[in-house]
């Protein structure tokens, strides 16, 4: 599943910032895209729990790279096997440690069921 956010200002403008997605549940990150590719700015994908998956996107700042997608910030989700949710924050995160400690946040549930999906969105 692909997941797309940005960050709006009082007008509805996107802007731009640090930013993490982190999973938590049956699933994980598979992909969290540099930004803008060659540049400057770069993305970071880890395992924070040492489960073994990926549970960490942090991106320096959001797509730019002459696309469909830019001023966006991009994660890809997936889960290969177990039924159940993952439940994925996205945040503000200029200090590069997750979305635990940050107050500008939204979440989504992700339903794995035997190889459907459905999600959810809800106001962090």
């Amino acid at each position: 599943m692909h997941n797309d956010a940005c960050f709006l200002d009082d007008r509805g403008n996107k802007i731009n910032g640090p930013a993490s997605f982190q999973s938590s549940g049956v699933g994980f990150i598979s992909a969290c895209p540099d930004p803008d590719g060659a540049g400057p700015e770069f993305s970071v994908l880890s395992d924070k729990n040492g489960d073994g998956r990926n549970d960490l996107c942090f991106q320096a700042a959001y797509q730019t790279r002459g696309t469909a997608g830019d001023f966006e910030f991009h994660a890809r989700l997936n889960n290969t096997s177990m039924t159940g949710s993952q439940y994925v924050v996205w945040c503000t995160d200029a200090d590069r440690n997750g979305c635990r400690d940050e107050d500008v946040k939204d979440d989504i549930k992700i339903e794995w069921n035997n190889g459907s999906t459905s999600s959810s969105w809800s106001r962090g």
